[in-house]
C-alpha cells in the first residue's frame, strides 16, 4: 500500500466527520462508587488511555463506546484525543464524536491526527464545544477528495500486526531466557526477618544537577519522583553519581519509594544510592529489595525525610535462609516467576489480537 507521504492529504472539519458530540456527564466521582470490576471512568488525562478509575454501573452516566473522546481541560492534556472501543463513564472535562465510519482501526489513525493540533491549546486556552466545532483534522483523502476511511484502517493494521508480532518475538525471547517456572515456597510459607539497611548494602548520598546546569541528553537523571522508576530528566551532564545496578531510595518528595536501576544512570541528592552487599547488579533481586524497602514509604512524609543516617538504619522484611541470611536465591526465583507468569499472559493476549 502507499505511504504516508504518497497519498494526497487534506483538512476535514470536524462537522463534517462526526454525526454527533456527547458531553461527559460526571464531574467528580466518589470513593464509594469505585469498584474494580466497574465501567472505565474517563477523564482529562491522556494517560491510561484517558481511565482514572473504574465506577458501578449507572445507566444514566454511560456513554457508547467506539467513538473519539476529545479533552477539553485539564492540565497538560488538554488537547489530546483518544478512541475508545468500550463504553465509560466520562467526566464534563471531555466530549466524544460519533460517526457511522468509526472503529478501531480508523478511529486510532484519525485520534492520531487529531492529536497533532493538541500544542495550541493549554490551561489558559481550553477546547471548549465552539473551538473543537471549528477544528480540522488533516487526513488521506481518496481521488474524489473524500476521507479515505479504508486506507486509514489497512495501514492501522498493518501497523498494529507489525508491532504485535515485534512484542510476540521479544516475549519468547525473554522467556527462553528467563527459563522455566521453579516450584518455590509462597511468601506467606517463607520466613522473614528485619535488617538494618545498612547491614545488607552501602548507602550513599545523590548529587544534584540544578536546572541551570542541565544540559539536553539522553543520560536519565533520576530525582525522587513516585513514578517513571524515578527518572525525572535526560541530561547530558555527567559527575561521580554516574551508576548502575543500584537501588534509588527517595530522601524527599515521595519519600521512601525505591526503584532499581539496571543501566547506567545519575542520581540527585534527594535520592540515596543502595549498592546490595551480595547480591549486587543483580536486576531480579534488586527489583525484589527495592518493592521491600518501598513497603516503609508509609513511615515517612514531607516533614519526616529519609537522609542517609536515617536511611541505614531503617529496617526491611525480607525472607531468609534456614540459617538467618537473606535468601537471595528465593527473591531472584520469585521474580523470575513473576516475570514469566506476565510474559505467559502477554502472549495469550497477543494470540486474541490477532
Amino acid at each position: 500500500m502507499q505511504n504516508l507521504d504518497e497519498k494526497a492529504w487534506k483538512p476535514i472539519p470536524m462537522t463534517a466527520l462526526f454525526q454527533k458530540f456527547v458531553r461527559g456527564k460526571v464531574s467528580s466521582a466518589s470513593d464509594e462508587l469505585k469498584c474494580s470490576n466497574g465501567i472505565p471512568y474517563v477523564g482529562a488525562t491522556d494517560r491510561n488511555n484517558g481511565v482514572l478509575d473504574y465506577l458501578e454501573a449507572d445507566r444514566a452516566r454511560i456513554q457508547p463506546g467506539n467513538c473519539i473522546t476529545f479533552i477539553r481541560d485539564g492540565q497538560g492534556s488538554v488537547g489530546s484525543s483518544i478512541y475508545r472501543a468500550t463504553p465509560c463513564i466520562a467526566t464534563v472535562n471531555t466530549s466524544s464524536g460519533y460517526a457511522s465510519w468509526l472503529n478501531q482501526n480508523t478511529g486510532l489513525f484519525v485520534s492520531t491526527s487529531s492529536n497533532q493540533v493538541r500544542g495550541k491549546y493549554g490551561f489558559g486556552y481550553k477546547r471548549k464545544e465552539k473551538r473543537l466545532l471549528a477544528e480540522r483534522i488533516m487526513l488521506p483523502i481518496t481521488h474524489s477528495g473524500e476521507p479515505d476511511y479504508e486506507y486509514m484502517a489497512e495501514y492501522t493494521r498493518q501497523k498494529r500486526e507489525a508491532m504485535l508480532e515485534k512484542y510476540r518475538a521479544y516475549v519468547e525471547e525473554r522467556i527462553a531466557q528467563l527459563g522455566g517456572l521453579v516450584e518455590i515456597p509462597a511468601l506467606g510459607e517463607k520466613e522473614w526477618i528485619a535488617f538494618h539497611l545498612e547491614k545488607i548494602g552501602t548507602v550513599t548520598s545523590g548529587r544534584d544537577i540544578y536546572a541551570a546546569e542541565r544540559i539536553e541528553g539522553d543520560m536519565p537523571y533520576i530525582t525522587s519522583g513516585g513514578t517513571n522508576n524515578g527518572v525525572g530528566y535526560f541530561v547530558g551532564n555527567s559527575n561521580e553519581t554516574l551508576d548502575s545496578g543500584y537501588i534509588a531510595l527517595n530522601r524527599n518528595g515521595a519519600v521512601g519509594k525505591a526503584f532499581y536501576h539496571s543501566s547506567k544512570s545519575l542520581m540527585g541528592n534527594d535520592c540515596r544510592k543502595v549498592h546490595l552487599k551480595n547480591a549486587d547488579n543483580n536486576l531480579f533481586v534488586g527489583q525484589f529489595v527495592a518493592l521491600c524497602i518501598s513497603m516503609q514509604s508509609e513511615c515517612f512524609s514531607y516533614s519526616r525525610k529519609l537522609g542517609t543516617a536515617r536511611a541505614k538504619r531503617m529496617q526491611i522484611m525480607l525472607p531468609v535462609t534456614d540459617s538467618g541470611e537473606p535468601d537471595y536465591e528465593y527473591m531472584e526465583q520469585y521474580a523470575k516467576n513473576m516475570m514469566l507468569r506476565k510474559y505467559q499472559q502477554y502472549l495469550a493476549f497477543l494470540a486474541q489480537s490477532v
